[in-house]
């Protein structure tokens, strides 16, 4: 099943077992090694409508993962929502000749190539699902909005970090040094990166807030289970103080549909 060589692949790091959290969205909670020991969190999800399976923010697995994923369905499609996470897509798009999805730009990872991209007026590969793009961004970045469970998938752009998961201590430590807490919140380093020099992100945050979610998932940390939207809301006033200007526009994209 999978072609090229074993070398040009990221080797799977630690992680948990596959968990059902809504029908039909399975959540695994991975890692990444970072170097001088430390080891920082990430997450995948699994969409599963049918026998197709979609990958939110791909993150390799060990076979017996692999082979109890196999038992859910057929791998389909791979979403990679930021420019920062792309470590293990050609893996997965490799091994199971499945459609990439991202947005163009991206520098940090550029292979795979896109057969799909992320825009305006593309609908996503799952029903009942519709893009968010943050459009004034200056490193791509998106979210999934899972409609029918009220679930907002998200990558670096919002984050749960009451729980850290996989993190380990010393990836703690590197974290708080990058001014990362436990709480829920908008990262500085990915705002830093993201955002356009004399500009702010507020508006495309603001214009996510019109979106109708309950639920959150990012990249990292934990799931936000219920009462999301309203702690995002509290997250986006402290970030972008009433007396920060505002520039440039967000765009919803629009509904989704079976691919």
């Amino acid at each position: 099943m999978q072609s090229g060589s074993p070398a040009c692949y990221a080797p799977a790091s630690a992680h948990g077992a596959i968990k059902e959290i809504f029908e039909g969205v399975f959540w695994v909670r991975g890692s990444i090694p970072l170097g001088l020991g430390c080891r920082m969190d990430r997450n995948m999800v699994i969409l599963r409508e049918g026998e197709d399976l979609t990958l939110i923010n791909p993150v390799r697995m060990d076979d017996a993962g692999l082979a109890l994923m196999e038992r859910l369905g057929n791998v389909r499609h791979a979403v990679r929502l930021g420019a920062f996470h792309g470590r293990d897509d050609r893996f997965y798009v490799d091994r199971y000749k499945a459609d990439f999805w991202c947005q163009v730009g991206q520098t940090r990872y550029s292979e795979p190539q896109a057969t799909r991209e992320i825009a305006d007026g593309v609908p996503p590969p799952v029903a009942g699902s519709r893009f968010f793009v943050f459009t004034s961004a200056t490193q791509p970045e998106a979210a999934l909005l899972i409609e029918r469970h009220r679930l907002l998938l998200t990558t670096d752009s919002l984050r749960d970090l009451s729980d850290w998961g996989l993190t380990n201590a010393a990836g703690g430590l590197l974290l708080r040094a990058f001014g990362l807490r436990r709480k829920l919140l908008i990262g500085r380093p990915w705002l830093k990166a993201a955002t356009p020099t004399g500009g702010s992100l507020e508006p495309d945050f603001r214009t996510l807030l019109q979106l109708e979610f309950d639920h959150l998932l990012g990249a990292h940390g934990g799931l936000v289970l219920g009462n999301a939207k309203a702690l995002v809301t509290a997250v986006v006033d402290e970030t972008f103080p009433a007396n920060e200007p505002t520039k440039g526009p967000s765009t919803v994209q629009s509904q989704g549909g079976a691919r």
